[in-house]
């Protein structure tokens, strides 16, 4: 028969008491498995709340019981030989409760000694673990579930990994995130408890899980599970409309981020997320490369934040470009959600024994990883991680930005007959029509112009001089309109002055250009002066 043993025993390693019902020499003369499992209470001297235990499986049989319901915790915890120690606040056991009830009521689980034995486990651990904590916890654990409350110090309890997390991390948009793990259970009241979490991104070839980590601030008493900023996805008041609005918006975002050069610009029209104005070593900026490299979570050269927060929100209305991996090449190079910026310190066991572990991958979503923009169909969580916002760049400001997915439209497509027609008066309707017919052919199949230099006259410039007032940027804006092109505006500021990093500047701006398909517009100010001899 087995047979269960508590030792107390001091901080400092002394005996307090032996146990209650065996011969302390019984503990050192039976055989391996002569006990199923033994509590060790760790006590302090001055009895205060940071007692703790711990617990030592000798059971064969239980230690398969347990492993098979918590084949998913992460960890290596339930992986090895026996006997194997399990500490308070017993995180896996408390996360996975519900799964090790329902195994010990399962007679397909195990046999009934290791059903039996699991059960007494799970009493010790819920009525008599020696941690203070967990025991208060467990003694409101029925009343503040049925009433959905939780305490701060039971945050971590909600939030098992691998669980759904709703919150608005960007711009008060819904968001569904993926619990990785919490940086320690128990928080203390001056310290914030932190969650690690994922979400599904696109970092300009392929889609990717996007570590990230929330706050929770410190609070008093009980407070309603659906008040925290983030919550499990089970307490919304609607989830499953909830899912499939977020799924219809993944949809939309994996449209724009795979969206084809020529076909990156769109509408926009309410507040977004200013980031970064110019460009990464253009205007004239004297950073060597050294200072730009801080390899992001996707592997691009970046530069963080100042002070770790985004600038500002602000309301545009205008066009833009949807272009990550410019974003990441020119910008400001982290992909961030709002004021979140990639955990960096995210690590995933690559052993072979998680890496063969389908249970531990399915909780990750090890198997979201690469996924490409091919057209092969998503399952529809996919779509339900994707975050309310795209990276990319609004041309009028000259901004970096976060943009809302729900707040991106194609542009029209009418003819703007008006602006075109009526809008820009030139002296020569042929010299208007040339204008316009050099821009909307140029680069089509058919109509490249070869030169007998290899790689020359694939370019087309348009030279407008004339003094202020005469229509030079009007005319620019109105063909681009016209054409449905975007209308890239540099000028010198954005090239530089000095003379060493203006050629470097120009392959930018004009390498960038030619991503977008644009018309670039550069803003030349020449000056003349008599000199005396």
């Amino acid at each position: 028969m087995t047979r269960i043993v508590i030792n107390k025993i001091n901080s400092d390693g002394v005996r307090k008491d032996s146990p209650p019902n065996e011969p302390l020499e019984k503990k050192s003369s039976g055989k391996k498995e002569d006990y199923a499992f033994k509590l060790r209470k760790i006590i302090t001297d001055d009895l205060s709340d940071v007692n703790s235990s711990e617990i030592e499986i000798e059971s064969s049989a239980l230690w398969e019981l347990m492993k098979t319901s918590l084949v998913s915790y992460p960890y290596h915890i339930f992986h090895g030989n026996l006997p194997k120690t399990l500490y308070s606040p017993y995180e896996a056991i408390v996360l996975k409760w519900d799964n090790l009830v329902r195994a010990t009521e399962d007679p397909n689980a195990g046999d009934e000694q290791a059903r039996s034995d699991l059960k007494e486990l799970l009493s010790v651990v819920e009525t008599g673990s020696g941690d203070p904590k967990l025991e208060t916890y467990f003694r409101k654990r029925t009343s503040i579930k049925e009433q959905n409350l939780i305490t701060y110090e039971a945050l971590w309890t909600l939030f098992p990994p691998g669980g759904l997390i709703y919150g608005k991390v960007f711009q008060g948009q819904d968001q569904v995130l993926i619990v990785e793990d919490n940086t320690s259970p128990w928080p203390y009241r001056d310290n914030h408890f932190q969650l690690l979490c994922w979400t599904y991104d696109w970092d300009g070839s392929q889609f990717k899980r996007l570590p990230l980590r929330l706050d929770f601030e410190p609070y008093d008493n009980e407070k309603p599970i659906n008040s925290l900023p983030y919550y499990p996805l089970e307490y919304h008041e609607d989830p499953e409309a909830l899912k499939t609005r977020l799924i219809e918006r993944g949809m939309k975002y994996r449209k724009l981020c795979t969206a084809r050069p020529g076909s990156q610009m769109f509408e926009y029209a309410g507040q977004t997320v200013f980031l970064k104005k110019g460009f990464s070593g253009v205007q004239g900026n004297e950073e060597s490369d050294s200072d730009l490299i801080s390899q992001d979570v996707y592997g691009f050269s970046s530069k963080p934040y100042p002070g770790g927060h985004v600038t500002k929100s602000v309301q545009v209305t205008g066009r833009v470009m949807v272009d990550f991996q410019s974003y990441f090449r020119y910008g400001l190079g982290v992909a961030s959600v709002g004021d979140l910026v990639p955990n960096e310190g995210h690590t995933e066991c690559q052993c072979p024994t998680c890496l063969h572990n389908p249970a531990l991958r399915t909780i990750f979503r090890s198997n979201f990883d690469g996924a490409n923009c091919d057209g092969k169909q998503w399952v529809p969580e996919q779509y339900l991680i994707c975050p309310p916002r795209v990276l990319g760049y609004i041309l009028r400001e000259k901004q970096w930005a976060q943009l809302q997915v729900d707040l991106l439209i194609d542009v029209a497509p009418k003819d703007h007959n008006d602006t075109w027609s009526s809008g820009l008066k030139l002296a020569s309707k042929s010299t208007k029509q040339m204008i316009l017919d050099l821009v909307t052919g140029h680069g089509q199949r058919g109509l490249e112009v070869n030169d007998i230099v290899e790689r020359k006259g694939k370019g087309l410039v348009i030279l407008l001089y004339g003094p202020p007032g005469v229509g030079k940027t009007s005319t620019a804006e109105t063909v681009a309109i016209k054409a449905r092109k975007p209308l890239f505006a540099i000028s010198v500021a954005d090239v530089g002055t000095t003379a060493k990093h203006v050629e470097a500047n120009l392959a930018r701006i004009f390498a960038l250009a030619t991503t977008w398909q644009a018309i670039l517009l550069m803003s030349v100010i020449l000056f003349s002066a008599r000199v005396r001899y």
